[in-house]
């Protein structure tokens, strides 16, 4: 998580991996998305689904059966507890008391393994029922979707392709690389220019 909440609670941070699950591009996103007339490479006819009236969608990140997701476990002081849980089943669309088609992710407890042990934490799953979930894009349409949500200036938040470098790069940092990510970046050639 790029962008975790209340960073002031946090008490303890560790990597881990849970074995099983891969990262995924496979939901849409209008948050990850931008204006029309932002757009880097507006277009109206290709992937209809990720066209609104006044914005593009992009995609966001979810599980996928994998090798391994690697990620890093944060620990928070037990009185956070509550509001953290909160603000993440908000972020993330998770409300236990809607149909499970409305729900962006799924929360789930998973088991991760750090250099520290085996740790249960919670985690956000990817929705196969959910309505913003997609399935069988290949890597064409993942670009020309990233780069339709992806604003020709600066933006307040990562969006399009921004928001897969800012993850790629996260994971780079960390000495975590994600293969998949990085090839991606390449052929979009993303890395070299770090710009549309």
């Amino acid at each position: 998580m790029t962008e975790p909440p209340f960073p002031e609670a946090i008490t303890g941070r560790i990597w881990g991996t849970v074995p099983g699950l891969c990262r995924r591009l496979n939901k849409r996103s209008f948050a990850r998305g931008c204006l029309k007339q932002d757009s880097l490479q507006p277009d109206e006819h290709l992937h209809t689904a990720f066209i609104h009236a006044e914005r593009y969608a992009s995609l966001a990140f979810g599980t996928a059966p994998g090798a391994g997701l690697t990620g890093e476990v944060l620990t928070y002081d037990a009185a956070a507890h509550t509001k953290v849980i909160t603000e993440l089943n908000r972020r993330e669309g998770w409300d236990e008391t809607q149909p499970i088609t409305s729900c962006g992710y799924l929360q789930a407890q998973v088991r991760v393994h750090t250099e520290q042990g085996v740790r249960p934490c919670i985690t956000y799953l990817s929705n196969p029922d959910g309505i913003h979930h997609v399935e069988g894009l290949d890597p064409h349409d993942i670009i020309h979707i990233l780069r339709r949500a992806t604003p020709k200036g600066l933006s307040t938040r990562a969006c399009g392709v921004y928001y897969v470098s800012t993850v790629a790069q996260w994971l780079c940092d960390a000495g975590r690389p994600d293969a998949d990510m990085h090839s991606l970046l390449e052929t979009m050639g993303w890395l070299e220019t770090q710009q549309p």
